[in-house]
């Protein structure tokens, strides 16, 4: 038998708010996140992956590329003999 559980990540200021509730809370929330000169911009999140991915062509290029190649030209020297 399978059984299957959703389980949400509720925000502890919103557990227990009704619909309209929530909305206006979040709603408030993100008046109070307005950027300094007072224009409204996007909120930043942080992105756990932002490093990764900036330094996953540097590792690619320098560490994968000439393994590949110096293992292609093994392989090519074995089968050529």
């Amino acid at each position: 038998m399978l059984i299957r559980m959703d389980v949400e990540n509720v925000d502890p200021a919103l557990a227990g708010l009704s619909k309209k509730q929530k909305k206006k809370l979040k709603q408030q929330q993100q008046q109070q996140q307005v950027d300094v000169d007072g224009s409204e911009g996007k909120v930043k999140k942080f992105d756990p992956s932002r490093n990764f991915r900036r330094s996953a062509p540097t590792f690619i290029f320098f560490t994968v590329l000439p393994y590949m190649f110096q293992v292609s030209h093994r392989y090519s020297v074995l089968w050529s003999t």
